[in-house]
């Protein structure tokens, strides 16, 4: 029995063998057939090329379907807004719900052969079935709901639901619809401060959404719907209420828009990585820094003037504690600098609001410094460029609005000589090649101290004075080795030299006259001596090449 198992085994494997044998005899000769491609090859010959779609049906694939659902769903609604006092009571209150209810079922019916058309006609349905609630209490003379709690309650309930249904079917565009409807729920709010709990609660769920599913668009759009839905409750709620006007109570509003700043800021800190920032983070920025900080002036400015210099001394510190956030976790270079500027932004504001002008420019001139100081810790050159515009502004705001030029224009001046000191003892740090930023700051000091020293001192003191500043240059210029203070030097002594000339021989009382002119002259006489002696040596080698500093001026500088 075992023999003939073993003898019937072997058949089959001898049998086996000669069959692969013959498939391969067979492949071998296809192969050798002229013209005769392998499989893979045949294949990719044979496939199709690729052909682009045009644009043509791009647009009627893609745009035209969200067109089209965007008018109906308007034209729907414009219809439910109408009286259709000649329908039933039922029929009239249902006929919203029952449209809804065939857009989903329109949807359920393209979910798998138009996947995309059957999304929008989704959100249309929610946002019907949103609207047809809404109805039952607002839009009509006759109420069905006529609490205001309960339609409240309900509204919540319907965003809740299309939240959770977006969520469920991973669809961005049906989360953010949803989240907007939650904004527009809590606009219905019987009370202030349920209006603004929920609108914070939004924020903070909008910002929940983001981090789960990683969907970086929904941030700037939490940031729109959430600070639109603030200023819709801020001027009255007209959409609701059908009248205009500010609020003014409670005063505690102002606070919420701080929340809504650190919410938003925090959630893009959070998803900031190092050494990238997306273009939906850097939108989000943006948008945190300006529309906050609009609603909160505009606001404050409408209904509680008094309090603008606190509310944006505070607002300061929020864009300026998450300047520095953003640094420190990922060197963030936009939103570092969105923060910052908008946060010096703000505190210019509380300066200007707090103190009175011309005391006000002082305290702005000053706080260049700390713009300075903060670019330094950033390292970033954005901040030093935008910082000199707002410098030159704030300068000419006084030369306007001052009614008198007095000391403060001499304050200015210091300010842009230390400002370029600083700039080019940190020149590596800010990244600053080019010296035309610092040269900036040193042609205005050039021209605003000799202008303040003309509005503050006594006309026979002015010539005198300017050529005290000239000598100061030269001092400097020897101290920290800078061919540019001479320069500066030799301008301000050719400017004194016009004045003296000018003013001196037409104005002057004769011993103030021969006084300026002696003076003058020996300065001049000294500082041509000083010339001839240096002729020749490293200031004039730092003139000719034009470099500022040599290995040794470095580390003096």
């Amino acid at each position: 029995m075992p023999t003939a198992y073993q003898g019937s085994q072997d058949e089959r494997i001898l049998n086996t063998l000669a069959a692969l044998e013959r498939r391969l005899q067979a492949i071998e000769e296809r192969l050798q057939q002229p013209g005769s491609l392998p499989a893979d090859e045949a294949g990719a010959a044979e496939a199709p090329p690729v052909v682009r779609e045009s644009l043509e049906y791009r647009i009627g694939r893609n745009w035209l379907p969200k067109l089209g659902v965007i008018v109906l769903t308007a034209g729907v609604a414009f219809l439910l807004t109408l009286p259709l006092s000649v329908l039933p009571a039922l029929v009239a209150n249902t006929l919203g719900f029952l449209l809804s209810g065939v857009f989903l079922l329109l949807s359920r019916y393209w979910a798998k052969t138009m996947e995309q058309f059957s999304r929008y006609m989704s959100g249309s349905a929610l946002l019907l079935l949103f609207f047809s609630a809404m109805r039952l209490h607002y839009f009509g003379e006759n109420p069905v709901i006529a609490d205001g709690m309960l339609t409240f309650v309900l509204l919540l309930a319907i965003s809740g639901i299309n939240i959770f249904l977006a969520l469920r079917t991973r669809s961005s565009y049906l989360a953010a619809l949803s989240l907007a409807m939650a904004c527009a729920a809590v606009l219905t709010g019987p009370s202030a401060w349920l209006i603004l709990f929920g609108n914070l609660v939004v924020a903070g769920g909008t910002v929940a959404i983001v981090l789960r599913y990683r969907w970086p668009f929904l941030l700037p759009f939490g940031i729109v719907t959430t600070i639109f839905a603030h200023l819709l409750w801020g001027i009255g709620n007209p959409f609701f209420s059908g009248a205009a006007a500010f609020a003014t109570e409670p005063f505690a509003h102002f606070v919420f828009i701080l929340l809504y700043t650190l919410v938003y800021g925090l959630a893009a800190w959070q998803m900031a990585e190092p050494g990238t920032e997306q273009n939906g983070q850097v939108i989000a920025s943006l948008l945190n820094t300006a529309m906050p900080f609009l609603l909160l002036f505009g606001l404050a400015l409408a209904s509680a003037p008094d309090a603008i210099g606190g509310l944006h001394l505070a607002l300061a510190v929020v864009f300026l504690a998450l300047a520095q956030a953003f640094w420190i976790r990922a060197a963030a270079r936009f939103a570092t600098f969105f923060y910052t500027m908008a946060g010096n932004l703000a505190l210019s504001v509380a300066i200007f609001t707090t103190f009175a002008v011309p005391s006000a420019f002082l305290w702005l001139c000053l706080q260049s410094f700390l713009v300075i100081s903060l670019a330094i810790w950033f390292r970033s050159r954005f901040i030093v460029i935008a910082n000199f515009g707002i410098f030159i502004s704030i300068l000419i705001a006084y030369i306007v609005m001052a009614p008198n030029i007095n000391g403060i224009l001499m304050v200015f001046g210091v300010v842009a000589l230390m400002s370029a000191r600083i700039m080019n003892w940190q020149r590596d740090r800010l990244e600053l090649r080019a010296d035309m930023l610092r040269n900036s700051y040193l042609i205005t000091a050039l021209f605003v101290i000799p202008w303040a020293l003309h509005h503050v001192l006594p006309g026979v003191w002015v010539s005198l004075s300017w050529a005290g500043v000239a000598l100061a240059y030269y001092a400097l210029s020897k101290l920290l080795s800078n061919f540019k203070y001479r320069w500066m030097a030799i301008a301000t002594l050719l400017m004194a030299v016009m004045h003296v000339m000018i003013i001196g021989t037409t104005s002057f009382e004769p011993t103030y006259r021969i006084i300026s002119f002696i003076v003058l002259g020996i300065v001049l006489l000294g500082v041509s001596l000083w010339y001839f002696k240096n002729t020749g040596k490293a200031g004039a080698v730092e003139e000719s090449t034009g470099e500022e500093s040599g290995s040794a001026v470095g580390q003096k500088s």
